[in-house]
């Protein structure tokens, strides 16, 4: 597979976690736009859906990480039986 396909297997699993940080982002900066014209649960709100969505954002970063220790587990383990040899 090489270094293309890893490369490729990282941008399958940021892809979904960079685009939950920017969601996340734009909720958080719409909170502050709005902050000083109210101060309400319109903001409130936004900037609750914000926090939840960096932890969604984290949750992925740690499960994509978990998915290449994986494979590095497996791609090792079928390289040892062939160093076995």
């Amino acid at each position: 597979v090489g270094l293309v396909g890893v490369f490729l297997l990282f941008l399958a699993a940021a892809y979904p976690a960079a685009k939950v940080f920017v969601i996340a982002l734009v909720y958080q900066f719409s909170a502050a736009v709005l902050q000083p014209l109210e101060n309400g649960p319109v903001v409130r709100a936004l900037e609750s859906i914000g926090g939840a969505l960096m932890f969604m954002f984290a949750v992925l970063t740690a499960l994509g990480m978990m998915f290449f220790l994986s494979l590095v587990v497996i791609l090792v383990a079928a390289n040892a039986s062939l160093f076995a040899r």
